[in-house]
């Protein structure tokens, strides 16, 4: 049942919903500079650089297979003495 100490904490749970949804800066998915555009030139760049350490195209791997390549590399460099991020 709804009173008046319900009601004012659905208000002020409003406000404070709009209070944390106005802080979120949406991303821009539109022209050249838009999140999808970069999400894909960083994927290609991700590609590139796993596939010097592969006979196997990284495109055609499954995720599984990229990230144990990535895991391998990193113990790789780890062990040469290289910090690995």
């Amino acid at each position: 049942m709804l009173n008046e100490d319900n009601e004012q904490f659905i208000k002020d749970l409003f406000k404070i919903e709009q209070a944390l949804l106005s802080l979120y800066k949406p991303k821009n998915f539109m022209g050249q500079q838009s999140y999808e555009v970069e999400h894909e030139k960083n994927y290609q760049m991700v590609c590139h650089g796993l596939n010097s350490h592969t006979n196997t195209s990284v495109k055609g791997m499954n995720v599984l297979e990229v990230y144990s390549l990535m895991e391998m590399l990193k113990k790789q460099q780890t062990q040469n003495g290289r910090k690995s991020d």
